[in-house]
């Protein structure tokens, strides 16, 4: 009896749960639509960060690699 009791307890955990991360989901999934509308459509790297990037990795000291 009382493991019966549990199992519909944890079923109606499971479905709260389950209805929970879909709102969730749904919630994330529509944040990112509206970023990436935000975006622009090319996103350009110029010459001279990366230029700046490889100085930088080459030009540190030897202990942090």
């Amino acid at each position: 009896m009382k493991k019966q009791l549990l199992i519909k307890e944890n079923k109606k955990k499971l479905e709260i749960m389950q209805l929970e991360y879909e709102e969730r989901k749904k919630r994330e999934d529509e944040e990112t639509k509206r970023v990436l509308i935000q975006l622009p459509e090319k996103l350009e790297i110029s010459d001279f960060s990366i230029n700046s990037a490889i100085k930088y990795h080459f030009n540190k000291p030897s202990g942090n690699n």
